[in-house]
């Protein structure tokens, strides 16, 4: 039975109880009869112990793929202690500076599904032991079952009804009580409030990182200074200028109102030419203008000295070199920040690269992506550019191509990846699972070498449930989870896994209580900027997103910052920065080494966090136990 083939195109929403029109964090005072109509709720796994039986086996899958490394390096060479400046981070970050290793006896292969690392020349013994694709297969089709399982559904939903239930109950009685540990807290010289407290922007368009105003004013500087600029040539004699390409942008760069960029829409304005000219590093000016917005953002973001960016900037994967383009264009231009890590955004393009005649097959795709990064990581030092640039990269993202319809599809049946030679779009779960392999080899061979490991963070923006079930057992974290709540299982699966869910608010206003509600049944929720040249107006669009978010949801100051915290966590920033800002219990995982003067956020509300999470792990395995 192919289930995803099945339900492909099928919406399944279920009743969480949750008032559409309540956007408040505490929400309405649970009464007596709704505390105890929790006890009933918790007999939920006892009527049905199958589903407990399956949601720990669901568990126990993801563990299957995100297994803990054996050998996880300190720190990157790019990053060193420094002599502390008041309450400035400790370390020196410079990824051009540091000596780059000599080659090593590493070797690697295509094996005709992805790329292996070896330990040396004879290719006989593997560096990573990565699930095979039958197995990713058979968890995603036990996944698929049990998230469309009207029983499992229901189980669920009364589960995280009565998470929901436990957290409105906490608000309301322990918000006086958090906030005089707050005060209590300031008494230590180390204490940072909201402003302090360190935050990550983890789902952003470097691109799109201005505010309108910003923007605006540097399109009317190029159109006055460099109006008569060659940003493109076609042909003999044909050729186009700045001017002209600005002239065509709907009336900017003299008007601000209505301002509307989209990167991943491949155009500025409606100008796929004023896209091409001004926020690709691939062009005839070598990328000088994005250099330039990108420098401005950076210069933004370091303003305030509590907020960090994890940028998003696109690479098709169109040929090998790509990665040496980008590379140049990083150097060349010194594009480097202590307050920025890069995510290669990868867009599910296979399509419009098999027209064009840039691949074969969507092997030669993964190989264009994946073999110049093996290279650079067994000989560093005869590829600087790339290897200074691996320092600065932190994540792996993949995003919906325009104009693709993504497809929902199982990876079941279809042939490998030198074999996919079809125009057609591989689905969903194939590009994950393709993207999810060579990135794990590729971290082994990485940390075997004392480098950093890459993480993998997809988009899960269309709400198909099988693109959630892909990411929970593929993924470190997930952007644009918005439509989790629509789905019971999936929903309670990551609230249990603390797998993380990044979502700009803004833009997403409609979908405000889905998202209130994965805030209070304790999925690990962080916000985000996403694009603030379109719906942002200061220079601090992360503090803005969040004052947005505080105003509508009427969030306390501890609220706010376990959003943060969040963000940290979620983070790809090295482990000595975060153990900076957040304190050991970034590390541990224990409520006990939580830094409340460091986080503003109080060890109570954590050992709530801790305490209900604790409390579902336990009903499960009783009921296992008794079945």
């Amino acid at each position: 039975l192919d289930l995803l083939k099945r339900h492909r195109h099928r919406q399944v929403v279920f009743d969480h109880g949750e008032p559409t029109g309540e956007v408040s964090v505490a929400g309405a005072k649970p009464g007596p009869a709704a505390l105890r109509g929790l006890e009933s709720a918790d007999e939920i796994f006892t009527r049905s112990p199958a589903t407990a039986q399956a949601i720990s086996r669901l568990l126990a899958s993801r563990r299957i793929f995100k297994r803990a490394p054996e050998n996880f390096p300190a720190e990157t060479p790019a990053l060193t202690p420094a002599e502390p400046i008041g309450d400035e981070d400790p370390f020196s970050w410079r990824p051009y500076e540091f000596t780059l290793p000599e080659r090593s006896s590493h070797s690697y292969r295509w094996t005709g599904s992805c790329i292996a690392a070896y330990t040396d020349q004879s290719c006989e013994q593997v560096l990573a032991n990565v699930p095979p694709p039958e197995t990713f297969v058979r968890c995603l089709r036990e996944l698929l079952e049990a998230s469309y399982d009207p029983s499992a559904s229901k189980a669920c939903a009364a589960r995280l009804h009565t998470m929901d239930v436990r957290f409105r109950h906490y608000h309301h009685s322990s918000t006086q009580a958090e906030a005089d540990e707050l005060v209590e807290a300031r008494s230590d010289p180390r204490a940072r409030n909201f402003f302090g407290v360190r935050k990550v922007d983890n789902f952003a368009h470097h691109a799109l990182a201005l505010p309108q105003w910003q923007f605006a004013a540097f399109l009317r500087k190029k159109e006055l200074e460099e109006g008569e600029t060659v940003v493109a040539t076609a042909g003999e004699g044909n050729q186009t200028t700045l001017g002209s390409v600005l002239s065509k942008c709907r009336g900017l760069p003299h008007a601000v109102d209505g301002l509307a960029l989209s990167a991943a829409e491949q155009s500025v304005f409606g100008s796929p030419e004023a896209h091409a000219a001004l926020l690709d590093w691939e062009n005839e000016v070598g990328g000088e203008n994005l250099a330039i917005l990108t420098k401005a953002a950076i210069a933004n973001l370091e303003a305030p000295g509590s907020c960090y960016a994890e940028w998003r900037i696109g690479l098709s994967g169109r040929s090998k070199s790509q990665w040496q383009t980008l590379a140049t264009w990083f150097q060349t231009h010194s594009i480097c920040s202590s307050h920025v890590r890069w995510v290669i955004a990868i867009p599910r393009g296979y399509t419009g690269l098999r027209k064009s005649g840039c691949v074969s097959s969507f092997g030669d795709l993964l190989r264009n992506l994946f073999e110049p990064l093996f290279e650079a990581t067994v000989a560093p030092a005869e590829f600087p550019a790339l290897a200074r640039l691996m320092e600065q990269v932190v994540r792996f993202d993949s995003a919906d191509e325009p104009l693709v319809r993504p497809s929902g599809a199982a990876a079941e049946g279809y042939p490998p990846p030198d074999q996919w030679t079809s125009e057609e779009n591989p689905p969903y779960s194939y590009w994950i699972y393709s993207l999810y392999s060579n990135i794990e080899h590729l971290n082994a061979l990485r940390r075997h070498k004392g480098l950093k490991p890459f993480g993998l963070s997809p988009g899960c923006d269309g709400g198909n449930v099988s693109h959630l079930a892909t990411c929970f057992l593929l993924a470190d974290s997930i952007s644009e989870g918005c439509h989790l709540a629509q789905s019971p299982v999936l929903h309670y699966l990551y609230a249990l896994a603390r797998v993380g869910v990044t979502v700009p608010y803004s833009g997403r206003r409609d979908k405000s209580p889905h998202l209130l509600r994965l805030f209070r049944t304790g999925v690990r929720l962080a916000l985000s900027t996403r694009g603030s040249v379109a719906t942002h107006f200061t220079a601090t669009p992360l503090l803005e997103e969040l004052g947005s978010v505080a105003s509508a949801w009427q969030l306390t100051a501890s609220d706010l910052c376990e959003l943060c915290l969040n963000s940290v966590v979620l983070s790809s920033f090295e482990p000595a920065l975060k153990h900076h800002w957040v304190g050991e219990g970034v590390r541990s995982q224990k409520v006990e080494d939580h830094d409340v003067a460091k986080t503003h956020v109080p060890q109570a509300r954590l050992q709530f966090r801790s305490g209900i999470l604790e409390r579902e792990m336990r009903t499960l395995h009783e009921h296992m136990d008794a079945t």
